[in-house]
């Protein structure tokens, strides 16, 4: 299926069969569809490379990995075991962007303290959202 972003966001995505059939007899259709084809290949290759880094990178955070640069911290100053990235945080949340942007105390120290209430299995579930987009 192909996403044309720009088509408006209240359409529906526009499938491959729909453009095959518009573009039968326009011109090369032979050249339009190997250059399609490529260009699926290679939006394939780049996704699939983008998230092989981001779950290389979620199980380094869920692992308490010294390569993670973020320690996050419950209430009472009890560490989670969990890390994170501080690149990955920014590129995902406009409010960690913030906090380390600010010179808050999180940005010198590289923790986070966590609201009361969050647990592992919420903060696993943001982490999830934050890396992989699910």
């Amino acid at each position: 299926m192909w996403d044309l972003r720009g088509r408006g966001a209240a359409r529906e995505k526009v499938k491959r069969e729909e453009v095959d059939k518009e573009l039968e007899g326009h011109g090369d259709l032979v050249k339009t569809l190997e250059y399609m084809e490529q260009l699926e290949r290679e939006i394939a290759s780049m996704r699939a490379g983008s998230d092989a880094r981001g779950i290389k990178m979620l199980r380094q955070a869920l692992s308490g990995s010294d390569d993670a640069d973020v320690q996050f911290v419950f209430e009472g100053g009890q560490a989670t075991g969990v890390r994170g990235h501080r690149g990955m945080l920014c590129a995902g949340s406009e409010e960690y962007a913030g906090m380390f942007r600010s010179g808050m105390a999180e940005a010198q120290e590289g923790k986070i303290c966590l609201p009361p209430g969050v647990g592992v299995g919420a903060l696993r579930g943001l982490l999830e959202w934050v890396y992989l987009g699910e």
